[in-house]
């Protein structure tokens, strides 16, 4: 006859799963939050493409500057000008590696937009000339509006605007140096374009 477990041997295993149960949980909800936010991210860079092109056909026959052109382009995004900077005032957002000295406040941004999403569209100008290889314009996107985690890599990514094209931050970059500065210990700028190119959680 099989001798029966005793409470203690049974308390101890429950003890043990639970242990297991709580140091996996929330590891699991965390990626599930990011993979959310890179299949965003991704079907956002489709449609910032799609709008470019047409936004390039629209130029052909037009002639726009920087400014009228990163206007018309948020305008097929779906997105308007926030015309008051203060009411943006608390906002701040981090590098992936958490440098506090890396906190940065939403007027480093030349405009910004919100689109019919929330999501927080900054644009900074360059105050160099463009070309095919250099951006006229750099953009970037919080998917998650205001709420939390701001955090540049989890739920902001950046994309670049060239004369020609719209790229995700880190365009001629080798997939090793995206995948080093896409974890923790980077800034997660290039999880941009990283993400894009099919990179991993890790």
């Amino acid at each position: 006859m099989k001798k029966a477990f005793s409470l203690v041997e049974i308390s101890f295993v429950l003890f043990v799963l639970a242990a297991v149960l709580f140091a996996v949980v929330p590891f699991s909800v965390s990626n599930i939050k990011q993979a959310k936010f890179i299949s965003e991210w991704k079907n956002y860079m489709a449609q910032v493409s799609y709008s470019y092109e047409t936004l390039a056909e629209y130029k052909k026959t037009n002639n726009l500057d920087d400014k009228a052109s990163v206007k018309m382009l948020m305008n097929y995004l779906d997105a308007t000008l926030v015309s008051d900077k203060n009411s943006l005032k608390n906002y701040k957002y981090k590098m992936m590696n958490g440098n506090i000295y890396q906190k940065i406040k939403i007027d480093r941004f030349d405009e910004i937009y919100k689109d019919v999403n929330h999501r927080l569209i900054g644009v900074q100008y360059m105050e160099k000339g463009c070309s095919l290889n250099l951006p006229c314009q750099t953009v970037w996107t919080d998917l998650n509006g205001t709420l939390k985690p701001n955090i540049v890599g989890k739920d902001i990514f950046v994309y670049e605007i060239y004369e020609d094209s719209v790229s995700p931050y880190g365009k001629g970059v080798s997939v090793k140096t995206m995948k080093e500065d896409c974890s923790k210990f980077g800034t997660g700028m290039l999880c941009s374009q990283y993400y894009i190119l099919g990179g991993d959680l890790k």
